[in-house]
């Protein structure tokens, strides 16, 4: 449900547009998006669907799920890598300069200067 609602939020407000796919495919009218919650985290649905899976276990109170979701994590963490292996073949030193500027899943902390 939370996945859904970030999906349908993400597109409404063209931050990715055609770029969410199911699949681990990188299109050739693929762009690179860094606004809405991209300015911060390189993986904002998966970051919502983790965060929606440990509320839900929490709320359960069930181990099940709580294991659900450290197999989720791992899932996610072997797609990511796969991902972004294509994102930089696709957009080369953007790609890699949006990674040292961005959390995969969570926001970086900057340090003052």
């Amino acid at each position: 449900m939370a996945q859904r609602f970030a999906v349908s939020y993400l597109s409404k407000n063209d931050f990715m547009g055609a770029n969410i796919t199911s699949t681990v495919v990188t299109r050739k009218d693929h762009t690179l998006v860094v606004a809405g919650p991209y300015r911060w985290v390189r993986h904002p649905l998966y970051t919502t669907g983790t965060l929606f899976f440990l509320g839900f276990s929490l709320v359960a109170a069930s181990w099940f799920i709580a294991l659900l979701l450290i197999l989720e994590s791992i899932v996610l963490d072997r797609r990511t890598s796969i991902e972004e292996r294509q994102l930089v073949a696709r957009f080369g030193d953007d790609y890699l300069k949006y990674m040292k500027q961005t959390g995969r899943y969570l926001p970086k902390i900057q340090s003052a200067p």
